[in-house]
């Protein structure tokens, strides 16, 4: 699910990140379901990353705050496209 977000910039590896995972998750539920589940998936992977984030950039020095904020600006783009309008 996370490497997949980071595809975008790659739609057919994204697309294949996405086959990999149902097909790893087929013998627990059918691949239908989660086909129909992505983006409810997508929404739950950005909000467990975004809180994720936020304890990093908190533990880390400062200085290095910037160079780690856009995973977080991305993970909060992607929760927000995931929110139903």
């Amino acid at each position: 699910m996370t490497w997949s977000t980071w595809l975008d910039d790659d739609p057919a590896r994204g697309e294949r990140a996405w086959d990999v995972f149902l097909d790893a998750w087929s013998d627990v539920v059918p691949a239908e379901r989660l086909r129909a589940a992505r983006p409810t998936l997508v929404g739950l992977t950005a909000a467990y990353h975004t809180v994720s984030y936020v304890g990093i950039l908190r533990a880390i020095e400062p200085a290095l705050r910037d160079e780690l904020g856009g995973g977080l600006e991305a993970y909060g783009r992607a929760l927000d496209a995931a929110i139903p309008r």
